[in-house]
């Protein structure tokens, strides 16, 4: 596997020294990347924004009740959605409001 930063390499290279990796892993990945000297300082982090349990169930929720509406891909509440469903009554206050 190929180094993506030179800043993976020097810690690739601190864990050798310290016995924590074997000289052979760093060998295989420093003989798998191109040029070292090409690869950027730092790898930015994944700009996505992971969702919380509680927000994932309000997606899925939501996806739950516009198929049963029919009205996949409409911005509706989900209390205009749930209207007259006692199952999912109680929750329609609870949920934190997702960003779309």
């Amino acid at each position: 596997m190929p180094f993506t930063s030179k800043a993976q390499v020097k810690k690739m290279q601190g864990l050798a020294d310290q016995g924590k990796i074997s000289q052979k892993t760093l060998d295989e990945f420093t003989a798998a990347t191109p040029s070292i000297a090409a690869l950027p300082e730092y790898v930015k982090k994944d700009d996505t924004k992971k969702l919380t349990t509680r927000q994932q169930f309000r997606e899925g929720l939501m996806n739950a009740l516009q198929a049963k509406a029919g009205t996949e891909g409409t911005a509706r509440t989900p209390a205009a959605l749930a209207a007259g469903d006692p199952r999912v009554a109680p929750f329609i206050g609870k949920l934190p409001a997702v960003k779309a």
